[in-house]
């Protein structure tokens, strides 16, 4: 059963069907319970696609981490306390670049 909440912006009623569904839910008992039309079935379709995506870009970025580690190359991060790029050895060194 979907608890029905009273939602102020569309927004949050299209990342609540998007947290059902990807929690196991079936589409079809979203889409009514929640009474999505045709268009927001698409958005949260979207929403979905677009956390996929995401999920992908940060492993193939942790992926390319570990294969420089690996071959003993320097890796380019960026320090928000100092806001300035650096390099990052894998003796633990930084260079601020």
């Amino acid at each position: 059963m979907i608890e029905i909440i009273d939602f102020q912006r569309k927004q949050d009623r299209l990342e609540y069907a998007k947290s059902l569904i990807l929690s196991g839910c079936d589409v079809n008992y979203v889409r009514n319970s929640l009474n999505l039309n045709d268009e927001d079935m698409e958005n949260v379709q979207e929403l979905i696609e677009d956390d996929k995506m995401t999920e992908r870009f940060r492993i193939a970025v942790e992926n390319a981490i570990a294969e420089k580690k690996l071959k003993g190359l320097p890796i380019a991060r960026y320090d928000r306390e100092c806001k300035k790029a650096y390099l990052e050895f894998p003796d633990g060194r930084r260079e601020y670049v």
